[in-house]
């Protein structure tokens, strides 16, 4: 597994799982375009990355990025996620499932003076509970008028939630948490289990026909069901909350229920933890899912109670896989994926995970990568993966771990180029789990300010000075 997403966990579930082999009926694989070798194929390379890869060097660096701002949240470590809305940013918690359990919620930072941004409220998660996900948005509906804030419920200790949380940040430094979508209880008995799996790794929140949803990644629900005789329920949830104190599922969709894929068939995956989703994103109808090992799918969410699949890109025969990340740009045209890879020994190729772009104008097409230099550099000290993105016209705003915020060109989307990158000082990690390294782990682009969380060190502010 190289991702840390539920690492410790898994472990002992698989164990659990490990004697099922029933085939569902009528099991295919299914796929209407194949990812070329991008691992044989790295191209575009800015270079900025190789000079200082192997180096211990752990003062910040930038190119093209000035840093304007900076708050390290007190310290607390264990940065996931972030967003913004309006004069307040939000950031994340995350865990590790029996070694690391901050539960510390989401930081509500006040960044209306982006010099000086301060950590001015939290919105609480439940006990025992990670929240690597947030997404805030302003709706209007015959229920609720104001700010919204989503958050993932991912259990990290015994007695934690799963699902997501709603919260009411009209007034950011007075959160109100209007509702939980998840289990009542927190028993791992086989239907609930099978029904929720590990709680939400990531969602989005949208709008559809004037009603306000969340898409919601299930952890590994589909294996569950298929370990205790379940019904498969699907890994992507589709929950409305247009009235946002009574969430309500009306759609959901898997590789289990809804293609009849095997998870346990070891010529698909290399176990049956790589075959679940990982991230979601949704626009225009579309929701671009990060399918992990069975690579990227599309589905039609127009109508959210019935979503449908487009397309699907999967992986060449030998690629470790490990699609994270997936964001459309150029109005739906070209979509830009990040693999995550934190295992580049695995199969002796020494590559982390990097970025690929796909023509989706008919099917799935990969027509380019992308990376630092370090993904095959393989330096010490560090994660050297890229991890998440958003795009803001012709530039993919990329959280690269080690590597920090990475800014890719892709006005030619067949020849993407690193206009600028900024490498935080490292800092260490308070829980001692990480290296003293930078670790940027999210990024969102507000305006003209470009926010990176630091899992050890923090909120990064930074804009965007253009080489003259």
């Amino acid at each position: 597994m190289s991702t840390r997403r539920s690492a410790g966990r898994i472990l002992i579930v698989l164990a659990m799982l490990a004697s099922l082999t029933a085939v569902p009926a009528g099991a295919h694989d299914s796929a209407d375009g194949f990812v070329q070798d991008g691992r044989a194929a790295l191209e575009a390379r800015s270079g900025f990355g190789a000079d200082h890869g192997a180096s211990a060097d752990r003062t910040e660096r930038s190119r093209n990025l000035t840093s304007i701002g900076a708050t390290d949240l007190d310290g607390r470590g264990g940065n996931a996620d972030v967003w913004a809305l309006g004069d307040y940013a939000y950031v994340g918690t995350w865990g590790i499932f029996g070694l690391l359990c901050p539960a510390t919620g989401t930081a509500i930072v006040d960044i209306s003076d982006p010099t000086n941004p301060w950590w001015a409220a939290t919105a609480p998660t439940e006990p025992s509970t990670q929240t690597n996900d947030v997404k805030a948005a302003t709706v209007d509906t015959p229920y609720f008028t104001g700010d919204l804030l989503v958050m993932s419920n991912e259990d990290c200790a015994p007695g934690g939630a799963r699902g997501f949380e709603v919260v009411d940040v009209t007034d950011p430094l007075n959160p109100v948490t209007l509702s939980r979508y998840g289990p009542a209880t927190t028993v791992n008995s086989p239907p609930e289990f099978a029904a929720w799996g590990f709680g939400t790794h990531n969602l989005f929140i949208f709008e559809q026909d004037a009603r306000v949803y969340v898409a919601a990644v299930m952890d590994f629900s589909e294996i569950a069901s298929l370990f205790f005789g379940i019904a498969p329920s699907g890994d992507i949830r589709i929950v409305d909350i247009t009235d946002p104190a009574n969430p309500v599922e009306v759609g959901s969709w898997g590789i289990v229920q809804d293609l009849g894929i095997n998870p346990f068939d070891p010529s698909l995956f290399a176990n049956p933890f790589e075959s679940g989703p990982h991230d979601v994103w949704v626009e225009k109808g579309i929701a671009y899912v990060s399918y992990w090992d069975a690579g990227l799918i599309l589905l039609d969410v127009s109508d959210p109670s019935h979503p449908t699949l487009i397309s699907r890109a999967q992986y060449a025969a030998g690629e470790e896989g490990n699609t994270h990340v997936a964001v459309p740009a150029r109005g739906g045209n070209v979509v830009i994926v990040g693999d995550e890879d934190f295992s580049p020994s695995f199969g002796g190729d020494n590559i982390w995970g990097f970025g690929r772009v796909f023509d989706a104008k008919k099917g799935l097409t990969e027509i380019a990568t992308f990376d630092t230099g370090n993904v095959t550099a393989s330096p010490a000290l560090g994660d050297w993966t890229m991890h998440n993105v958003i795009v803001r016209g012709n530039t993919a705003y990329v959280s690269w771990y080690s590597d920090g915020m990475v800014l890719v060109d892709i006005s030619q989307p067949a020849n993407p180029r690193i206009i600028g990158q900024y490498v935080p000082a490292a800092a260490a990690d308070p829980y001692g789990i990480l290296p003293t390294a930078p670790e940027m782990w999210g990024v969102y682009v507000h305006g003209s300010l470009i926010l990176g969380s630091d899992m050890n060190s923090g909120l990064h502010i930074l804009k965007h000075v253009p080489a003259k």
